[in-house]
């Protein structure tokens, strides 16, 4: 698998996570989450930002390291997420691809569409977190995914897309730092590039 497709794929991921209307999505206001993401040998560290109670989410992504790097942030927004490369000061806008789950408000409907099962109350890096199991259904595949949610935040994950696996290693969160705002900004020298569904 190519890494602009590796990248594609993990965008797609994330919007079940954090694409959806305005509410109170967390039960911290911001933080920063650090993580490590492994897709078949690929490996990125991650860093993730989030304010006003989840509403605003940006992720930047790292591929590689000393003179070759990847760098990659996504912003998410009501109904779209925007890639964007940093170096070649590019981005494609997506549209939104899937609902977001409210992991603190599990309706019947969500558990049911998704095959949400609670498998109780796990300590992860001496975090207490609320592990799911869930179901992503990909072209026709069912698909398990494994969630450790923080406080409605989904921290780690293991899932499978599209026949690849992916393993998020959470490894700290800063809650309620000084967040810069601009990061939720797309700049204004970004050539933007519109996907259609």
């Amino acid at each position: 698998m190519n890494k602009q497709a590796f990248l594609l794929i993990l965008l797609l991921i994330y919007s079940i996570f954090y694409v959806s209307a305005q509410k109170n999505w967390y039960e911290i206001k911001s933080g920063k989450i650090y993580s490590t993401v492994n897709a078949g040998g690929i490996i990125l560290q991650q860093e993730e930002t989030f304010d006003d109670w989840g509403n605003k989410v940006a992720i930047e992504s790292t591929m590689g390291k000393d003179t070759f790097e990847i760098k990659t942030r996504t912003v998410y927004g009501d109904k779209i997420m925007t890639m964007i490369k940093l170096e070649k000061k590019e981005a494609v806008q997506y549209p939104r691809v899937k609902p977001r789950i409210n992991w603190n408000e599990l309706t019947d409907e969500v558990q049911q569409k998704y095959k949400i099962r609670y498998m109780g109350r796990v300590e992860l890096k001496g975090y207490k977190c609320d592990l799911y199991k869930y179901t992503i259904e990909d072209n026709g595949r069912e698909e398990e995914a494994t969630n450790w949610v923080y406080k409605g935040i989904p921290i780690q994950y293991h899932t499978f897309n599209n026949g690849y696996e992916l393993k998020q290693e959470f490894l700290k969160i800063d809650e309620n730092p000084i967040i810069d705002k601009n990061i939720f900004i797309i700049p204004k020298d970004i050539t933007l590039k519109q996907l259609q569904q």
